[in-house]
């Protein structure tokens, strides 16, 4: 696994990194792993799942279910 090493770390921020560890019952350092594994998800909100996903999306709010929008997949498929 990769190592951080943060340098010129202001003291304040270093404080607050304590008290939150100490109130979550961690050390500083699983703090900042867990920190910045929220803060950096493996899938950024937002991402783009691809076109057809998006499509696919769109048709659902308008009332075509998961059956109909197999259909409709299933013919694409196979026309072009």
């Amino acid at each position: 696994m990769a190592q951080l090493l943060v340098r010129n770390l202001d003291d304040s921020v270093e404080e607050r990194l304590r008290r939150r560890a100490a109130g979550h019952g961690r050390g500083m350092e699983e703090e900042a792993r867990v920190i910045l594994q929220e803060a950096l998800p493996a899938r950024p909100r937002g991402a783009k799942k691809g076109w057809a996903t998006d499509i696919a999306a769109q048709f659902r709010g308008i009332g075509f279910t998961d059956a109909e929008m197999g259909v409709i997949a299933e013919r694409g498929q196979t026309e072009a």
